[in-house]
């Protein structure tokens, strides 16, 4: 599933459903289901999945920004997951952008996708990107730019 721009808006908003947290300077957000976790260390280029098990998580993976794929995550601020559990997005504060990841329901893995950056293909409000949410419906991604003073509202693509 990919995203697209849809607009920019002036302001600042916070959804009360939004399913990420920050913890001592690290970005928190868990999946519907409970079962994964997924953390970003501020201001370090990675995103790391977590399974858990009651009481304990054990490691699965990491994602880092130029490793692989992997682009849109210098300066991972945040991370939220999609309501249906099957997509992730991270805000990338130093590339300006907002990186999408498929999410395996059952192991917790991610495959990149794809990332949306500020000035590239029309896309605008993500200078200095702090933070991304997901509607409860999961038709838009609303992602937070310090730098353009906005919020970049994207529209899911099915």
């Amino acid at each position: 599933m990919r995203i697209s721009f849809a607009r920019k808006a002036l302001g600042c908003g916070h959804s009360p459903r939004a399913r990420s947290v920050s913890l001592m300077g690290h970005a928190y957000a868990k999946t519907c289901s409970g079962l994964f976790a997924l953390l970003v260390g501020l201001g370090v280029p990675l995103m790391t999945a977590h399974g858990q098990i009651p009481g304990s998580l054990s490691f699965v993976e990491v994602h880092k920004d130029g490793a692989g794929a992997a682009d849109g995550l210098d300066g991972a601020r945040s991370v939220t997951v999609s309501p249906d559990g099957a997509q992730v997005y991270a805000a990338g504060t130093n590339d300006d952008a907002v990186a999408v990841f498929a999410r395996d329901a059952a192991t917790g893995k991610l495959t990149f996708v794809e990332v949306q950056k500020d000035g590239v293909g029309g896309v605008d409000g993500l200078a200095g990107a702090v933070s991304v949410t997901v509607s409860p419906d999961g038709a838009q991604v609303y992602a937070a730019g310090s730098g353009d003073d906005a919020i970049a509202v994207f529209g899911i693509v099915p």
